[in-house]
C-alpha cells in the first residue's frame, strides 16, 4: 500500500499488529500490564491467517513509584513523546504497505496511529474519516476536563483541539471540517465537553439513541456519515463500549453498552468497504477482567480488524 497505490483497497493490505502497553493516560494502573497477555497475539487466531504481521511491543515510559505529587495534566510530556514514537512506527508501516492495528493500552495511544493515518491520507490525496466506538466521547480539553486525564482528551488531541498534546502540525485531513468523525455508543459525556462535539464533521450517537432507532439503522447512518466510498477510514474501539456483562475488564466501565456482536458487525461492515487504513482496540484492564471474558472480546475484535 505505497503512496503511489493508495487508491487501491486498503482493507486488503496486510495488517500490522503493534502492542502498546500504556496506562499513562488514566489514574489507575492496569492497561500497561497488557504486555503479559501479548503472547496470545503473537500467534493470531487461525481465521486471520497470514493477513496479520505482529510487530511486537512498544513499551511506554514507566509510571512514577510515588504519584502523590502529580497534578494535571498528568504525564503529559511522557505521553506526547510516546505518541510521537507510535506515530513514526505506524507511518513507516503504512508506507511499507501495511495496515496498522494497535492493541492494548489506554485511549491516549490512539493519537499517534490516527495522526499517522491522517498524514498518509493527505499524501494519498484522500480525505479521512474516524469511527470512534466508545462509551465516552474523549473530546475533553484542558479547559473542560474534570479529571485532567489524557485518555479523556484523546479524540480532541487527534483533531488538534488540545494544544498541550500537539505532536506536530495537524494534518490537513484532520483540519476543522475536513475529517468526518462518528462517535458511536456514548453513555457518559462531561457537561463542558459536550460543546466540543459541535466541532465540524462530528456525529455523535448515544447508546439511548441506538436503542431507540435500532442497530441496523444506526450502522447504516454511521456508514453514510463516514463516506467510506471516497474516504479512508480509521476505526478506534474502546472496549468499554461493550456491555460490561461481556467485557467488564476495562478502565471506565458504564452500566450498559453495545453487544460484542454489534461491534463485530460494525468492524466487518467497514472492512467490507475496502477503505480501512488502520485501527486500534484499547482500554483493556486485565486486573478487572473476569474469567478472561474481556480478553476474549479483544481478541475477536482484533481478529476481525486483522482479516481481509
Amino acid at each position: 500500500m505505497s503512496l503511489a497505490r493508495a487508491d487501491a483497497s486498503t482493507s486488503t493490505a496486510t495488517a500490522w499488529m503493534l502492542g502498546l502497553p500504556c496506562d499513562l493516560g488514566l489514574a489507575q494502573r492496569g492497561s500497561a500490564d497488557f504486555d503479559r497477555w501479548w503472547p496470545a497475539f503473537e500467534h493470531p487466531p487461525a481465521e486471520t491467517g497470514p493477513s496479520v504481521e505482529t510487530a511486537g511491543l512498544l513499551p511506554a515510559p514507566p509510571r512514577l513509584t510515588d504519584e502523590s505529587a502529580l497534578r494535571p495534566p498528568y504525564y503529559l510530556h511522557e505521553i506526547l513523546a510516546y505518541s510521537k514514537r507510535v506515530r513514526a512506527r505506524c507511518a513507516a508501516a503504512l508506507n511499507a504497505g501495511r495496515r496498522p492495528l494497535c492493541i492494548g493500552g489506554d485511549h491516549s495511544i490512539s493519537i499517534g496511529p490516527i495522526r499517522a493515518a491522517a498524514d498518509f491520507a493527505h499524501a494519498a490525496g484522500r480525505p479521512l474519516s474516524i469511527l470512534w466506538l466508545d462509551s465516552h466521547a474523549d473530546m475533553n480539553t484542558s479547559h473542560t476536563s474534570p479529571s485532567g486525564m489524557v485518555h479523556g482528551k484523546a479524540l480532541a488531541a487527534v483533531l488538534g483541539l488540545e494544544p498541550l498534546l500537539d505532536d506536530g502540525p495537524t494534518p490537513p485531513t484532520l483540519a476543522a471540517g475536513a475529517a468526518r468523525v462518528a462517535i458511536v455508543g456514548t453513555q457518559s459525556i462531561d457537561p463542558l465537553e459536550r460543546a466540543n462535539l459541535r466541532h465540524p464533521g462530528i456525529r455523535e450517537t448515544s447508546l439511548n439513541e441506538i436503542r431507540r432507532v435500532g442497530w441496523a439503522e444506526t450502522l447504516a447512518q454511521t456508514l453514510d456519515h463516514l463516506e467510506p466510498h471516497r474516504r479512508l477510514v480509521y476505526l478506534s474501539c474502546d472496549l468499554d463500549v461493550i456491555d460490561p456483562a461481556q467485557a467488564g475488564g476495562v478502565n471506565t466501565p458504564c452500566e450498559s453498552g453495545l453487544t460484542l456482536t454489534e461491534v463485530l458487525e460494525a468492524t466487518r461492515a467497514l472492512l467490507a468497504t475496502g477503505s480501512v487504513v488502520g485501527g486500534d482496540v484499547v482500554e483493556f484492564n486485565p486486573h478487572t477482567d473476569t474469567a478472561g471474558r474481556t480478553l476474549a472480546c479483544l481478541r475477536q475484535i482484533a481478529s476481525a480488524l486483522g482479516s481481509t
